[in-house]
Formats: structure tokens, sequence, C-alpha cells
């Protein structure tokens, strides 16, 4: 009995020593190879994110830049940036030229196009002209030019020199062309006119050396190229090809109503292979058949990634940017029977050394064991380093997150904290008109007492940082009065003040009831729009008068903007003396605003926080201008594109890269 009990014990020592460190050694590879492939597919999700991060960005920048005179405006951009850039600040006709035909090329311009150039010395202009450029009506867009410069620089323009001027431009450029807001507000946009009997898109363009226009521009492009949907979109689809490098491309797809109409449009360099294009065209259709998840899902073929997102709701067309498919983005687990074949020969290996030498089959026991408690020491060191691998990634992943979500909660925070500048605006005019001083000034019916009370209101609002635009001045049985604070806005105050009168002639009228009063003057349109409002019902015209007294209310321009207004009512010896009316444009008190909010969060020195403002020549600067020095170079340029095209985008964005959060 004991002989065989010894017998068992030997063979299970054997086979212990034979079969064991083969399955430790193969439990082992199996776990790292398992951890390896998890790792490759954590990476692999990575860079799926970041592709599709950068892919959102050109569908943002496609959503704001797919028109015509998108690409007309980012043309102008770029003349205008390679143009400032010249050294000695000097732009000749020569450079104009060579540049212009650079970003102005054959694509946009087409064949009956019209362009000018024009220098500007000591604020003469003249028309210069060289080989692509129009050489005649000269001295007709001279004069044309010389107006927009001015309504655009001069806001001491008299009513005399800007009605000479418009009435100037509007023969050439037709009667709806709106020369005073072309000067003001479309300088680098187009804007359409009627040249000489026929439809044109508009183009005028200043260059600034030190701050100060030394040249300019004016392009003219028949109406018809804006109206051609596919070529403006070929257009747009090989930008983002040269943009992005190569790196990513998009298509324009038909929309699923128009997809035997229209056809699909890709990069131009796509069309040239015509196997690689017929491969693309099946992995679209596989796409459009499977995916319908627009602008939230990347969609991964055998070989490329997809990312699918609406361009416009007024465009039948359906973008989708996509690009070759990275090997880092790949992920394929790593067969484990190789690395089984290969241990199981090393340990075939081992064992006929050892037979040979001893004549047994497997390892000694003792040795056995050593392996066993050798492994049993490596696995807890094993399983520490993947579950600390795994806590630094999800660390670092919670870091990311927490730092997103506090840097977008300061930005909401503006927009929460920009509710409350309407009250500030009111609450600081409700404080002036408490002195007596200013009081008496509003209260004559004089003219010249109340520009002199205009003047003192809008110094201090703007050592508030708050603006003052223009106040209407409302006098029973006196003159009323109309003050701006830039003469080329008299036209649309006017405009204002031609329907807040019939709700302050209304008022007084009331109020005549009860105790004597002399009537409001009103003019013949202000007459004219009582008449048509007083038929309105529920007191329309005192209420809209009553809407913003003695506190903060608003009045929209379209989408446009809106003027913050607040009014009061001022008393002489008991009677009524004016109605005062104050108003504001809320993007000059918004600007002040944000200036200080940036750079209150910027003051904390870890994270920086900018804005793109848009110029008045449709260009982009950063904003405010403050930590300037950190702005330059590459973390610069890429933050500044990266405003600019997520412009576009009504949702957050944001990108990463080994060392920043954009």
């Amino acid at each position: 009995m004991k002989n065989r009990l010894a017998r068992y014990e030997s063979y299970f020592r054997g086979l212990f020593g034979l079969i064991f460190p083969v399955v430790l050694t193969l439990g082992l590879v199996y776990a790292g190879l398992q951890f390896s492939d998890a790792r490759q597919r954590a990476d692999a999700a990575k860079k799926s994110r970041l592709w599709q991060e950068k892919a959102e960005i050109i569908l943002a920048a496609v959503r704001s830049g797919h028109t015509f005179s998108d690409l007309v405006t980012e043309a102008g951009n770029r003349l205008a940036k390679d143009l400032e850039k010249l050294p000695g600040s000097v732009i000749t006709v020569a450079s104009f030229s060579q540049f212009f035909a650079k970003y102005f090329n054959k694509s946009i311009l087409g064949d009956q196009s019209l362009a000018w150039f024009f220098e500007i010395v000591d604020g003469k202009i003249e028309c210069k002209t060289s080989p692509g450029l129009s050489s005649t009506r000269l001295r007709v867009m001279q004069r044309v030019f010389a107006g927009l410069y001015e309504f655009a620089n001069n806001k001491d323009l008299s009513l005399i020199e800007i009605s000479n001027a418009e009435k100037f431009i509007k023969g050439v450029l037709g009667l709806n062309s709106a020369p005073l807001s072309m000067g003001q507000h479309r300088e680098g946009r187009l804007t359409p006119v009627t040249f000489e009997g026929k439809k044109f898109f508009f183009f005028w363009r200043q260059f600034l050396a030190d701050g100060k226009p030394v040249a300019g521009t004016i392009v003219m492009f028949p109406a018809a190229m804006s109206e051609k949907t596919e070529p403006v979109l070929q257009m747009v689809a090989n930008r983002v090809l040269e943009e992005t490098r190569r790196h990513l491309a998009v298509a324009f797809l038909p929309s699923r109503h128009f997809k035997d109409r229209l056809k699909r449009i890709f990069p131009a360099d796509i069309y040239a292979d015509e196997s690689y294009l017929k491969e693309l065209n099946s992995q679209l259709d596989k796409l459009l058949s499977e995916n319908d998840d627009k602008g939230n899902k990347v969609y991964e073929s055998h070989d490329h990634l997809f990312l699918r997102g609406f361009v416009t709701e007024d465009l039948p067309y359906d973008a989708v940017v996509f690009a070759p498919r990275p090997d880092a983005v790949k992920t394929q687990d790593t067969p484990f029977l190789p690395f089984a074949v290969a241990i199981s020969f090393f340990w075939v290996s081992v064992y006929l050394i050892v037979f040979w030498q001893t004549g047994r089959a497997g390892l000694p026991l003792a040795l056995a064991f050593r392996l066993l408690f050798f492994f049993a020491g490596l696995l807890p060191i094993f399983l520490l380093v993947s579950a600390g691998v795994s806590l630094i990634d999800e660390s670092y992943n919670i870091d990311f997150n927490e730092l997103r979500q506090a840097n977008s909660e300061h930005l909401n925070s503006i927009n929460e904290k920009s509710d409350g500048l309407l009250n500030i605006f009111g609450y600081h005019l409700s404080e002036m008109l408490k002195e007596k001083d200013l009081q008496n000034l509003l209260n004559d019916g004089n003219s010249q007492n109340a520009q002199k009370a205009f003047d003192i209101i809008r110094e201090r609002l703007q050592k508030l940082e708050l603006s003052l635009d223009y106040m209407y001045v409302f006098v029973p049985g006196g003159s009323s009065e109309m003050l701006v604070a830039d003469q080329r806005i008299r036209q649309n105050v006017k405009v204002n003040m031609n329907l807040t009168a019939p709700g302050v002639y209304s008022i007084n009228k009331e109020f005549a009831r009860s105790s004597p009063l002399p009537e409001i003057r009103l003019d013949a349109s202000q007459a004219n729009n009582y008449k048509i409002m007083s038929g309105l019902p529920n007191n329309f015209l005192m209420d809209s008068f009553f809407l913003s007294y003695e506190r903060e209310n608003f009045l929209t321009r379209g989408t446009t903007g809106k003027d913050y207004q607040y009014t009061v009512i001022l008393s002489k010896r008991g009677m009524i003396a004016s109605y005062l009316v104050f108003a504001a444009d809320s993007e000059n008190i918004y600007r002040n605003f944000l200036a200080r909010e940036l750079d209150i969060l910027n003051f904390s020195q870890s994270h920086l926080f900018m804005a793109a403002e848009h110029l008045s020549n449709s260009d982009f600067s950063f904003f405010p201008f403050k930590k300037i020095h950190a702005l330059q170079g590459n973390l610069g340029r890429r933050a500044y594109h990266f405003l600019k095209k997520c412009r576009g985008s009504i949702f957050e964005k944001y990108i990463t890269d080994q060392d920043h959060l954009f």
C-alpha cells in the first residue's frame, strides 16, 4: 500500500513538473496579450474621438463658409493679410495684382467680373490700373470708392456730405444699393447692385498700414455666379482638402429627395482616380443605407472614416467629412495560437535537455516550485501595473472632463452676466438724471442745452465702460430734438424716432386731459405714423412708450442687433417739461463688458480665455488684446483658426493635442 502511494506521489510530482510550467506560462502570456489588446483598443478609441473632433470642426467651418459670398470674403481677407505684411507699408498696383491673381483666381472671378485698385495717399484717392485690372470707368469708380471710404472712416460727415455722396453712388450702383450701409457695414462682403443695367455683386475692401488705410479695391461679380450651387460647393470641397493638407476631405451628397437630380460633389483631385472614386461611392452608398445619424457618429468602413452632417436647411446637400482610416484607429486582436506554439516548443526543448541530462521527464519538483513562487510574485506586480495604468487613464479623463466643464461654465457665466447689462445702463442713467443741472439743460427746449446734456451723459457713461448712441427729447409745445453720437446712423435713428413720436404724442394728449399741456409737435412722417398706429387697439401707442418708462427695455433691429432703451419724463414747477428716450447699441456695451470679463478670467495665469472679434471689414482678430504675447506662434494660430472655423456651430466644440485643450 505504501509502495503504491509512493508511486502515485512520484507520478504526481512528475506530472506537476511537466505540465505546470507550460500552463502557467501560457496563462501569463494570454493575460498579457489581453491587456495589450485592451490598451490598443482604448488608444484607438481615443484617436477615433480626436478624428471626430477634427471632422466636426470641418463641418462647422463648412456651415459658416459654404456660399459664394463666403468664398469671396475669405479671399479678400487673405489678400489683405498678405498685402499688409509687405515691407515699408507700401502697397503698389504691381504687388496688388500679384496677390490678387493668387486669391481671386478664375474659378472665383469668372470671365465677366470687373476689378479696380486705388492708392490712398494723405487721404487722397487715385485709381491705378495694370494687366488683369479694369482700365475703364476709372474716374467713376474712384468717386464711388472715395464715398465708401468716407462712410467707413469719417463719423463727422455732415448730412449734406452724406446726401451728396449717396446720390452719386446710387446713380452708379442703383437706387437700392444703400451706400451708407455699404460703407459702414458691408466692407469685405458682397452686396447686390445694378451696374449699367445689369445685376452684379459689389465687393470693396481697404488695406491698412500702421492702422491707416493706404489702398483699396472694388470688384464686381456677375449675379449669376452666386446662383450656381454646384461650382461653389466644388470650390469649398477643394479648399477643405487644401487647408487640411490632404488629411481630411469633404464631399457633398444630395439629400434623399434630390439624389436622382443632383450629382455628388468631391474634391477635384479625387475625380482623377476613377477606381478610387468608384470605391468611395460604393462605401458612401453603404453609409447612406446604414447610417442616418447626421453628425453624431463616426462611420467606419474597412479603409475609411466618415462623419455625416447637414449643411443648411435651404441647401439640398448633406456634407460628409472623410479620410483614409489611420493605422492608429485600426484594431486587431493579437492571435494567441502562435504564442502558444512558441511557448510549447520552448518547453519541449527544455524538457528534452533535462531528459538528456537526468533521464527524467519534466522539471524537478524543487525547480517547479521555484517557478511557481517566481511567477506568483510576478502576478500581483502585473495586476498592480495593469490597475495603475487604468487608473492613470481614468484620472486623466476625469481631469480633462472637469477642466472642460469648468471652463465651459466660465464662458456660460459670461452669457448669464450679460443679461444684467441692461439694468446697469438704466441704473446709471437714473442716477445722473437726479442732478438738477442736467434736468435744467433738458427742460428748456433749447437745442444747444440738449446737446450739452447729451455730451455730458455720454462722457460719463463712457468712463463707466458704457455708451450712449442717441437720445430723443420731446418738449410739449416746443421743437423735438434728436441727438446722435455718429452722424452716419442718423437716418436709422430718425426712423426709430418717427415710430416713437406717436406714442409720446398720445401720452401727452392723455395727460392734457387733467392739466393744460401744449401738444407735441409732429413732422409729416411722424403725423402719418400716428394716423396709422392710432387705430391699433388696447392703447398700443401709450404702452409702446411705457414699456421702457423708468425701466430698461430694448428695441430689436431685425436679426442684426438691439438697442437698449430707457425712458423718463421730466417735470418743472409741477408741469411736464420733456419726454426723454435714451438708447445705446447693445453691441457697444457688450464689447466693453466682454473685454473686462475675459481679462478677469485671464488673471489666474492658468488658462487663457479669448474671443474672435468680427471686424467691420469682415475679418477677425483676437479679443481682448491683453496677453497678446501668449498668442504668438503655433498656439495663437491654432486658437485663431479654431475660433474662426467653429463660428458656424451652435454647439460647443473642443479639440485637444498633447499639450493644449482648445
